[in-house]
């Protein structure tokens, strides 16, 4: 028997005021630090495994850079994520995934254990939770 997952995804566009703009380049920011970081480990090791990446963000960078401190670990254990996503499906090329640019295309999904995330479709608008 085959069952089917289905996915349902929602894009919006947000415009954040200062503050939240402020935070949301803090996570784009922190995402890319470390990304390009563990790479780097990748690179100079050869091993890549998102849970001992997990271990050592937790151990070791965060003590080395607190500004890592400052946003959600969630969105740090997503990009981990990615990069041995990302890293797997290079190797299958023959080739290694390019360092993460500031001017790079930038997007962040939020679990859906953040069940504070609110819809206003008369105001157009999406409430989303403190970061």
């Amino acid at each position: 028997m085959v069952t089917e997952i289905m996915y349902k995804t929602y894009r919006y566009r947000i415009y954040p005021d200062d503050k939240q703009l402020e935070m949301i380049n803090k996570i784009y920011g922190c995402q890319r630090f470390v990304y390009n970081y563990y790479l780097t480990c990748a690179k100079e090791n050869g091993n890549c495994s998102s849970r001992d990446n997990i271990r050592d963000f937790n151990r070791n960078l965060k003590c080395k850079y607190p500004f890592l401190s400052e946003v959600d670990g969630m969105f740090i254990r997503k990009i981990l994520f990615k990069l041995e996503d990302d890293i797997r499906d290079a190797k299958r090329k023959g080739d290694f995934p390019k360092y993460k640019r500031k001017n790079d295309k930038n997007s962040f999904v939020i679990n859906k254990s953040y069940s504070n995330i609110g819809f206003d479709f008369n105001k157009k608008v999406v409430l989303l939770p403190v970061l």
